[in-house]
């Protein structure tokens, strides 16, 4: 069974919570847009927008999650490739959360809400 450091577990459940946080502010957004304004042509791109970020968090999250249970079910101990391989995985959700939260911040402006 691979075990992995301290240090890639904290980043991996701290991005898991990300993950999960966009995606409630996404969905509660969306909800609100469409519960104040409707379904309109003013507001269709901005809610295709925040289903778009909703689908990538939960995309990213279960792939974090799948690649987690991986390694540990594996039968060799972990390796600095796997670990490498983890961090390197991470650094690309951190940025792909970044760009989420901008959409979520940007639907928000214009919405002017």
């Amino acid at each position: 069974m691979a075990e992995l450091p301290e240090e890639a577990l904290n980043i991996a459940f701290n991005l898991e919570k990300r993950l999960l946080q966009i995606t409630y502010q996404a969905s509660n957004l969306g909800f609100r847009i469409w519960e104040e304004f409707g379904e309109t042509n003013a507001t269709i791109a901005d809610l295709d927008l925040l289903q778009n970020v909703t689908e990538q968090a939960r995309a990213n999250y279960t792939k974090l999650t799948k690649q987690l249970f991986e390694i540990a079910a594996s039968r060799s101990k972990s390796n600095l490739m796997t670990i490498d391989s983890l961090f390197h995985y991470c650094h690309s959700i951190e940025t792909n959360i970044s760009g989420l939260e901008l959409t979520i911040a940007q639907v928000k402006s214009n919405q002017q809400l």
